[in-house]
């Protein structure tokens, strides 16, 4: 039953926008087959869904900030967006969504001037889109990257097919009328004609985005945070900030969970070192290694064969680790062995507590496993 409903709702996930992707690619050569009421619905699906979809995935990429040390678990990767310049994203995100809804929507109950407002309002967000795109060139084929920019290649599909059919209809409307007043005719003139109305309203982005800035500021953003967004991330094309290092993980599968698991479950102590590379250590791991170093101190030949089984056995597990939710499932799987070995410990050691706070420090921690 569990897997059922683990393959409806991935298909609903993954299907559901590919088959509105595909409606939205047909329309854009053959809409006038197709009635405006379902092409309305289907453009209605495509925001609303593709705005949820792609609020829920970035919430699941698990994405933080640059300045944050992460583990080289394969899940986890810094964010594409400034989170400090989160507000102006989503400010110009808005925009260009809006300029989109109003004449889809409102059709001609919109006014010229503010329809080529809207006009200019989608050609910000075709400039959001492209520096969003080239921001994930660098890992265009990662799966997060596809999802991420499915609803942005749908947007500029749906705003082009927009455009294409009703451009023409408001700049018949401004020929249609009377001016006396010859500056208000010249201005008839220019925007009568398809092309000057489009250029018009490509120039108009100018304003709109000093307003947004302006506006921005007044809200704590700064000046130039449209560039920050972009620029003040690790690990993308557009990123200038250089990360901590990648605490590691690999070889011992207590490492992986201490560094991937969840915070609240696993509960990380402190930042250890392992074979000269930084660690995430918590309690269980430390008690582990400690009961290792009693053993290796007081029966050298057991630890040998238990060193050689685990060699075996800990480093194939540990490259399966790659989620929080992998991570915690270990961490109580191994909790009935962390008691043995407290109990093994608190027996035969005088000073267990000594040992097990000195794993992944110094110079034991050069030859620790």
């Amino acid at each position: 039953m569990y897997n059922l409903v683990f393959l409806l709702v991935g298909a609903f996930f993954i299907g559901t926008p590919a088959i509105l992707t595909l409606y939205n690619i047909i329309f854009l050569f053959v809409e006038k087959k197709f009635k405006e009421k379902t092409t309305k619905k289907v453009d209605a699906l495509i925001f609303i869904l593709g705005t949820t979809f792609t609020a829920i995935l970035t919430f699941l990429c698990d994405f933080v900030q640059w300045d944050v040390q992460i583990c080289s678990c394969n899940e986890q990767a810094y964010t594409p967006i400034s989170i400090e310049t989160l507000p102006t994203f989503l400010t110009l995100s808005f925009v260009a969504i809006i300029a989109y809804v109003l004449p889809r929507f409102l059709g001609e109950r919109l006014s010229p001037i503010i329809a080529a407002f809207c006009y200019g309002g989608m050609f910000l967000g075709f400039g959001l889109i492209i520096a969003l795109a080239v921001q994930f060139s660098c890992r265009i084929w990662d799966y997060r990257t596809i999802f991420l920019l499915l609803f942005p290649f749908n947007y500029i599909i749906c705003s082009v097919r927009l455009m294409r059919n009703t451009v023409a209809k408001f700049s018949a409307e401004i020929v249609s009328r009377e001016y006396k007043n010859p500056i208000l005719r010249l201005c008839s003139i220019v925007l009568g004609k398809s092309a000057s109305f489009m250029l018009i309203s490509f120039i108009l982005v100018i304003p709109m985005l000093f307003v947004i800035i302006i506006i921005l500021i007044l809200f704590g953003q700064e000046p130039d945070s449209a560039i920050k967004m972009f620029t003040e991330t690790a690990e993308w094309t557009l990123s200038q900030k250089i990360p901590p290092p990648r605490l590691d993980h690999e070889g011992h599968y207590l490492c992986t969970v201490a560094a991937c698991g969840d915070e609240k479950v696993v509960k990380p102590i402190r930042a250890g070192r392992r074979h000269n590379h930084l660690i995430v250590v918590n309690r269980q791991l430390l008690v582990a290694n400690a009961f290792e170093d009693l053993i290796a101190e007081k029966t050298p030949v057991l630890h040998k064969i238990i060193r050689n089984v685990y060699d075996k056995i800990g480093l194939p597990i540990s490259k399966h680790i790659t989620t929080k939710g992998r991570s915690n499932i270990v961490y109580f799987i191994m909790k009935p062995l962390e008691w043995l070995f407290v109990v093994v410990l608190y027996t035969f050691d005088r000073n267990p507590e000594n040992r097990i706070h000195k794993q992944y420090l110094g110079d034991f921690n050069e030859k620790s496993n």
